[in-house]
């Protein structure tokens, strides 16, 4: 069970991602959490996000629960408020 989690999206890392045979530039983002134990887990690899909206982070958090995640106690990111309306709605009760 992961009792945090650590949103890791620099915010000035973007990268040339090929998309619908385009080149487009997209947010990368790495998705680490802390077990029980203490311990840093990768739970996403850094993966590209075409946008940052509620919807792309609500899917990602549905992925990760697919995966195993069953409960979230802490978020730590920045103050990206399309992800706390998807971690609210995912995980109600998670801190900031």
């Amino acid at each position: 069970m992961t009792s945090a989690i650590w949103y890791r999206g620099r915010m000035v890392l973007y990268e040339k991602v090929r998309y619908d045979g385009q080149m487009v530039s997209m947010t990368i983002l790495l998705i680490c959490g802390i077990n029980e134990a203490g311990r840093r887990e990768v739970l996403a690899a850094p993966r590209p996000m075409l946008e940052e909206s509620c919807e792309t982070y609500t899917q990602l958090l549905d992925q990760l629960k697919q995966r195993g995640l069953q409960s979230l106690a802490l978020v730590i990111s920045g103050a990206h408020a399309e992800l706390a309306a998807a971690v609210r709605k995912n995980f109600p009760g998670a801190s900031w």
